[in-house]
């Protein structure tokens, strides 16, 4: 433990105290401490965000073991979760069915040829060599999935409703803000659907 003279920004601590309304007009309340613990002090020399200071994602993103106790990072990680946790209540509640779909995958769903190949680093784990002379890992082909609709529609003619979240990657050759090589995507696959009506149930949710 640490002397709380020894305090410092970024430090980590334990309060003991009570909440009271705040006179602050940012915030309702506030915590009165009776009793504070330095659990692990932070060097200020060797931190590399300073107090009362937003400093912009380029900077904070050489730090990504740091920027979750950054406020634009924290909160960001707070929305997303509570997002991915409406996606699944709402789908839940309507019967539908949720899918882990493969991240390694041997289809190109889209076509389009924009993929990440997948290989292993140490070639003596490559375990064959086709006609064209490239090496594999696997009996095919095997690339970071663009989408997972192909696996979706074979389930749904099992389960008739299904949706799947998760990590989808392109290689569209751009280094622009408008570009992800990652993102997450949210597909959802109906059988036997007949009506509008049926459409708009998952349509009105994504809008």
């Amino acid at each position: 433990m640490f002397s709380v003279k020894e305090l410092t920004f970024g430090s980590s601590v334990q309060v003991e105290g009570q909440l009271v309304r705040s006179s602050h007009p940012a915030q309702p309340i506030e915590l009165k401490p009776s009793l504070i613990t330095v659990i692990g002090q932070c060097p200020l020399d060797e931190y590399p965000f300073a107090p009362r200071k937003t400093h912009p994602p380029d900077y904070t993103r050489g730090f990504p073991h740091l920027r979750p106790k950054t406020r634009n990072f924290g909160a960001l990680l707070r929305l997303r979760s509570a997002a991915v946790m409406a996606v699944h209540e709402f789908f839940q509640r309507n019967n539908f069915v949720f899918v882990n779909t493969p991240v390694i995958t041997s289809n190109d769903c889209e076509g389009a040829g924009d993929v990440f190949t997948v290989y292993p680093l140490a070639e003596k784990k490559l375990a064959k060599t086709t006609d064209k002379g490239t090496d594999l890992y696997f009996d095919k082909d095997a690339y970071l999935t663009v989408s997972s609709q192909l696996h979706l529609e074979a389930v749904a003619s099992g389960i008739m409703n299904v949706y799947t979240l998760g990590p989808c990657f392109r290689a569209e050759n751009s280094k622009s803000r408008y570009h992800l090589a990652e993102f997450y995507m949210l597909e959802v696959e109906m059988a036997f659907t007949s009506t509008l009506e049926q459409l708009l149930t998952v349509g009105l949710f994504v809008l």
